[in-house]
């Protein structure tokens, strides 16, 4: 730590931070969920603590997955173009 620094943390500091600190949900309690092919695992306390941030974040990696099959079958497309001209 360095020494400007270190005078402003305690150790009671630390251990009330970690007091506080939930602790780590097993993987085996996780949601699974499959999203274009791709196997998910959703901590349940995201969903607790936000369903709204979830949802919106799922939309947002549906719309990435879909971004990147649609530019993936593009690129086959062009690839087999290619080899046809050879």
């Amino acid at each position: 730590m360095l020494p400007a620094l270190a005078a402003f943390v305690t150790a009671d500091d630390v251990a009330e931070t970690t007091a506080t600190i939930d602790p780590p949900t097993a993987t085996n309690q996780y949601q699974t969920t499959q999203l274009h092919g791709w196997t998910l695992k959703i901590n349940p306390a995201i969903e607790a603590a936000d369903p709204d941030l979830l949802a919106a974040t799922l939309n947002e990696l549906a719309t990435q997955l879909n971004a990147i099959r649609g530019d993936s079958s593009s690129r086959s497309r062009t690839n087999s173009s290619n080899r046809d001209l050879d």
